[in-house]
Formats: C-alpha cells, structure tokens, sequence
C-alpha cells in the first residue's frame, strides 16, 4: 500500500468524523486490501458514486488511488472507461459562444446510448460513446454564434496565403523578438551568417565532429559513473536541441541567440537540481551577498538597510550610492570559476550539517526538513549537486547549421540552471568582496537583482576606508570577463528595475518609488494632460470597452 494511503488511514483513526456509507466502503478497501473484490459486486450506479465519494478524502494520492480501482473494476465489468474523453476542437472566432457550445454538448450525449448515471458522469467532460455518431446539422452550429456572419465583411482568401506562401519560398520567416505578431523576411545568407557567427565562430563553442548518438552515450555513460541515475530520469526518447536565431526589434540587424533544451534527456533532473540550488541560494545569510529573490523583496531590504544606517549614522557622517549593469553576466562565465562558487555555496550547507534538499516535484516547494510524505517529494543530496553542475557543463551541446557544437565557455546557454549559476557565482563574489572589506563591511550595503547591481556606502569619521576605495575594489571583484557598467550620473538618484531609488543626506536614507513607464513624459515642461470621464459621446460603444482601452 502507497505511504500516503497509508498516513489517510490513520488519520482517519484518529479524528473519527461522521462518514457516509460510501466513504467507510472505501475505508474499508484501505484498511483491508483483500475487499478489493467486493468492488466486482457493486452495480455500476453505485461504483460511479464510489467515484465521486473518493474525492472527499484529504491525499491527493488516496484519491488516485481509489479511482484507479474503480474505474478498473467499471472497465473489466462493464466495458466502460473512465478515463475516455471527449475533446472538441473549435477554431477561433470571436462569435462563438461556449455556453452554447456546452448546452448542445449535453443534448447530444443525451441521444446517445449510455446508462444515465454515466450521461451525469459525461457531463463534467468523459463519454463513452455507443450507437451511431451523431448528425450536426447548420442550424444546430449556428445556434452556437452570436450573429450571423456579414455577407459584406471581407475575410482574407485561404488562396491568397498560398499564392504568397509560393511567393515567399525559399526564403527565411521569422517572428520578431518580444513581437510574435509580427513576421519578418530575411534573406537565407543573411540568416546563415547570424547563425556563424552567434555559434560556430563565436569563442564559446567548438565544433565537435562527432556524432549526436556517440554523444549521447557518453553522457549517459558519465551519469552513472557519477551515480546520478535517479538523479537524472533519463529520458530514452531525448535529444539535442537546433539553436536558432531571433532578430531584435529595435535594430534588425542584430540577433538574439536561442538554444532550446526542453528536449534533452536531463531535463527532468535539471528541473530539480534548479529549485534545490535557488533555495541553497536563499537561505545564505543575508549580509554576505547583494541578491535579491525577486523584486517584491526590494522594500524589505531597504527597510533593513535603513535601520542599519540610522543606528550607526553620526557626525559628519556621508551616505553614497551607486548602481551598476552588470555586462556579458550569461555570456562570458568561465567555467572553473562556476564550479567554485557552486563548491562554496554546497560546502556552507554542508557545515551546517545539512545533507540534502527535499524538493517538490510538482510546482514550487523546497526544504531541508522532512515533509509531510507526500510521494512526489524528491530528496536530492548536496554531493549530488556539485557532481551534476560538473557533467552539465561538461556536456553542454547544442546544433546549429547542421553541426553539433559544445559551450566551452559561458553558463549552459537555454537551460534552466543558467539563472541560478549566474547568481551564485555573483554571490560568491560578493562575498569574497565584503570579506576583503574587513570592518569596512559594516558600512557597506548592496541591492543586486540579476544583472542589476547597487552599491550603498556609508562613510563616517573614523571609517578604515572611503567610499572611493570601496568603490574601486567592487568594480574589480567580479570575474574578469565580466564589464561594470555605471548607470547613475553620481547624483545618488538611478532607476532600479521600474523603481526611482534615491539618497537623502538630511536624514540619511534610501528611498524607492514605483516610476510609470512614460513619467517623464507626462511631468514634462509643456506637456497636457487630457482628462476624460467614462463616457465619451463622440463615439460609439460601451463605457466598459472604453475603460477596458484606455488602462
């Protein structure tokens, strides 16, 4: 018996609610799986309401599992499936009604030949049909729209998308980066020369000359060498991911890199190695590093950061700030120094006694305590993470114009563990950063979202260093590769991620406000700002149309 179903009998043993007939029926088949046979002695009314009675149970896996007995005594007793499914497929138009389109589904199942415990069944979305298929006459598809179509509206000629289909054969159809409504068409050389020199020629990769299956096999080979096997699902049926190349909007005449990886048999263990090393990343202690989880995160830090100024401002004391963009932060990370922040960050958690992660397979979740026992609880150990970083990057391909390449250099480019190896590596910096400052430290604090960076500096009397030397050793303290690039004009006023951050000197300390995309505009010197109430009548339509338009 699964350990879920297990945890629901005794709860069940220890709460003694009032349960209906049906529930203790199935209480019964938990506690003794030997009266999994009386299920065959039920007619097939009281196995569908069995069904719904299952669902009453607090698991989600005891649920399953009762279902999956049901619906298996229906099917080798009556011939019947629960699991069949009835999917309608409509193509788009702003007519159709899906009140309509329910309403007349109904009506069919009910001239078709089922028992009626079944039709009520059908009606939440499962048939299984008997007797001829039914006719669906115009009128009956008409009754699913709201008007009649237009005799005058003009629709586009499905000729007219071949004819300039043919016309365009030959050459390259792409959609615009951040603009899928919009197609662009480019010359095939123009496309083959992005594509050599985003991949093949670029220092980044290199070009193996092997085989994809040859490939494959030593990667599966080094996933057990390394004992990663449960770690890693293989999947069978994985294969490399074909880089491409998507023009920017602004300026055509560059491109932007894309290499899929949703294909590669790792990818189940990417996904879970991913969540474990974001919650390594979080619970570090907050004054080693400047990273923030996400910006809702940004009032509280600066929130602490103000209580630590205003207990250690005094006389004579300055409070500078500045921000920076950190250039090249996914494209230029060598991968020695990937491996060593990833070594740092597993050998805190280590110290502190913990072995492993316990990650939820099923959307977010991660913990280094015991769960509830919930079977799509994974528990991936920390050795195991470091272990799977090195073969990652190790065996990072992707093809492009026909040849395998493998990224000798940068983060995995398209795979999920690209965000939070870039992280770590910055927070490993930071840390060795702020360790250099000695005492300095104290005085010196940090707001990093990705590669958005700023520095805040308190400078009081008899501080060991000034805020210019602490400034110098922060440009100089993350990788080589990497490019600091100062985006305030030293006012102590820079945007950050939507917001207008700001220091005030009066009474030290740092503010941020929300800033509206066209502010400036709008508080501009000549500017007019026409205010309107719900209802204009000088055109036609509804005030909710209108409202709707003008958010």
């Amino acid at each position: 018996m699964e350990k879920g179903v297990e945890l629901e009998i005794l709860h069940l043993r220890r709460w003694k609610p009032k349960i209906s007939k049906d529930k203790n029926f199935l209480i019964s088949i938990l506690r003794r799986k030997n009266r999994v046979g009386a299920l065959k002695n039920c007619n097939l009314d009281v196995l569908i309401r069995l069904t719904g009675a299952a669902q009453d149970f607090q698991k989600a896996a005891t649920t399953a599992y009762l279902r999956r007995i049901i619906g298996r005594t229906i099917k080798s007793c009556f011939g019947w499936s629960l699991n069949s499914k009835v999917t309608v497929k409509l193509k788009f138009d702003d007519r159709i009604r899906i009140a309509e389109v329910r309403k007349f589904l109904n009506d069919k199942l009910e001239e078709s030949v089922i028992p009626a415990c079944l039709k009520n069944h059908a009606r939440r979305g499962w048939a299984n049909w008997r007797g001829p298929r039914p006719m669906v006459s115009r009128g009956d598809a008409e009754a699913c729209l709201t008007g009649e179509p237009d005799a005058k509206t003009r629709f586009l000629d499905l000729r007219e998308v071949h004819r300039l289909k043919a016309r365009l054969d030959g050459l390259v159809l792409t959609p615009l980066d951040r603009n899928p409504g919009d197609t662009l068409v480019l010359c095939p050389k123009v496309y083959y020369e992005a594509m050599l020199e985003l991949f093949v020629a670029s220092t980044g990769y290199v070009v193996t000359g092997i085989q994809e299956a040859k490939v494959m096999e030593e990667m599966r080979s080094d996933v057990e060498k390394a004992g990663l096997t449960n770690l890693v699902q293989w999947d069978k049926k994985g294969k490399i991911g074909e880089a491409y190349v998507m023009p920017k909007h602004k300026d055509l005449t560059r491109f932007r890199p894309i290499c899929p990886t949703y294909s590669e048999p790792t990818i189940k263990g990417c996904r879970l190695v991913v969540k474990a090393l974001n919650h390594m990343l979080y619970t570090l202690p907050r004054d080693w590093h400047f990273n923030l989880k996400s910006v809702s995160s940004l009032v509280l830090t600066l929130d602490r950061i103000n209580k630590m100024v205003g207990r250690r401002m005094g006389i004579s004391s300055v409070l500078s700030a500045m921000s920076y963009d950190i250039k090249d932060m996914f494209s230029k990370l060598p991968h020695d120094e990937i491996e060593e922040a990833v070594d740092w960050l597993v050998d805190y958690h280590l110290g502190k006694g913990r072995r492993q992660v316990r990650v939820s397979a099923w959307g977010k979740g991660c913990t280094f305590g015991r769960t509830a026992g919930d079977y799509h609880w994974r528990s991936v150990d920390l050795q195991q993470i470091k272990c799977f970083v090195r073969m990652e990057l190790r065996h990072a391909y992707t093809q492009a114009t026909g040849v395998l390449l493998r990224q000798v250099i940068e983060i995995p480019m398209g795979k999920s563990t690209s965000p939070p190896l870039a992280c770590i590596l910055c927070a490993f910096a930071e840390f060795k950063f702020l360790r250099n400052l000695g005492r300095a430290s104290r005085d010196v604090f940090g707001v990093r979202l990705m590669d958005d960076v700023s520095l805040v500096v308190l400078e009081r009397r008899h501080s060991s260093m000034t805020a210019e030397e602490i400034q110098s050793q922060f440009e100089s303290c993350y990788p080589k590769n990497l490019l600091l690039k100062r985006t305030n004009d030293g006012s102590g006023s820079r945007d950050f991620w939507g917001t207008q951050m700001s220091v005030n000197q009066i009474q030290p300390f740092v503010t941020s406000y929300q800033t509206a995309k066209n502010e400036r505009t709008i508080w501009g010197v000549g500017t007019q700002l026409e205010l309107k109430n719900g209802q204009s009548y000088r055109s036609w339509g509804s005030k909710q149309q209108k409202s709707a338009c003008d958010c």
